[in-house]
């Protein structure tokens, strides 16, 4: 269940604007996201995360760039898993660099792992990344379930096209309980418009073609599984699956996506104009300063000066 029903409980903190092998969204542009030359210390996330909590986050997701190329993360993981109020940390990987870490990352105090995958098929993955790292995120996975991560979770984003032929193989990994598969929509990136347009494939269409071909179950939200953005299923003979929307509901749920840059700016997503610069705050030592500013974004006072409001969305099951 949520314990912040009235604002956002999850906060993306990224560390590092670096990565190892191209999105597979992003793989055609040209211009790749500006590097932050001085990223936010471990010190003034682990500031950024307290002051966050006491405006009412539980949640912490450690993402980049890739997370794992920034060097001493499992001292920041340390750090994070020792401040009360928060009930779940993760990290979001591509799982390249993931097994010699996952058993460290453990006991430091991790909660979970995203593995972002769009593909399990060996020829097909350092077409879509650029590099021939298949083996390396198929032990990363593996020793991440042997650390004791029960379940990874992969998030794959299907893309017309390219992946929209291994929903059913990513369906039957479900099979193996220690992974929850979930379909997250693609959204637009970087301002490729023709991408975007050409390869998106909506949650509602996956939805209906898994209705044809399984039995879904809904998970209610108590049962240790809850996304504000989509709606978790179990499949009769499987295991579990999502459906995540960040794009369809961006509207119904523009905070969903709430986040911290390498940088320091506090972010809704790229369509919503607004962001704050907590720099000045964690500078100066303004603490006070700090929660205000988080406070306005977490509890979804910002919208009001966009005239946006959250609404509750339910997939048509019929």
């Amino acid at each position: 269940m949520r314990d912040n029903p009235d604002g956002v409980e999850l906060l993306r903190i990224s560390v590092t604007d670096q990565f190892n092998i191209l999105c597979s969204e992003s793989r055609i542009v040209d211009e790749k996201p500006p590097f932050a030359e001085e990223p936010l210390t471990f010190d003034k996330i682990e500031t950024v995360a307290k002051s966050a909590v006491s405006s009412g986050i539980r949640r912490i997701r450690i993402t980049g760039g890739e997370p794992l190329l920034r060097p001493g993360l499992v001292d920041l993981v340390r750090k994070l898993s020792a401040i009360p109020g928060i009930t779940e940390l993760s990290l979001l990987t591509n799982a390249t660099l993931l097994a010699p870490q996952a058993l460290y990352l453990k006991r430091a105090g991790l909660d979970r792992i995203n593995v972002r995958l769009d593909t399990f098929d060996p020829e097909k993955y350092p077409q879509l990344t650029g590099a021939d790292l298949y083996p390396r995120v198929r032990e990363g996975i593996k020793q991440a379930m042997l650390a004791g991560f029960s379940p990874v979770y992969i998030d794959v984003i299907p893309m017309r096209g390219i992946n929209t032929d291994e929903v059913d193989d990513f369906i039957a990994l479900s099979g193996n309980r220690s992974l929850v598969i979930r379909f997250v929509e693609l959204v637009p990136s970087m301002g490729d418009a023709d991408f975007f347009n050409f390869h998106y494939v909506s949650s509602d269409a996956v939805y209906s073609y898994l209705s044809n071909r399984y039995w879904l179950e809904e998970i209610p939200p108590g049962e240790g599984f809850y996304s504000p953005i989509g709606t978790y299923y179990r499949i009769k003979g499987l295991g579990a699956i999502a459906l995540l929307s960040p794009y369809s509901m961006r509207e119904e749920e523009p905070l969903s996506r709430l986040r911290v840059s390498a940088k320091g700016i506090l972010k809704i997503s790229p369509d919503i104009p607004v962001e704050a610069d907590l720099r000045p705050y964690l500078e100066t030592g303004d603490i006070k300063g700090l929660k205000a500013a988080l406070y306005r974004f977490v509890s979804g006072e910002v919208l009001e000066d966009l005239n946006l409001r959250r609404a509750v969305r339910v997939r048509n099951s019929a």
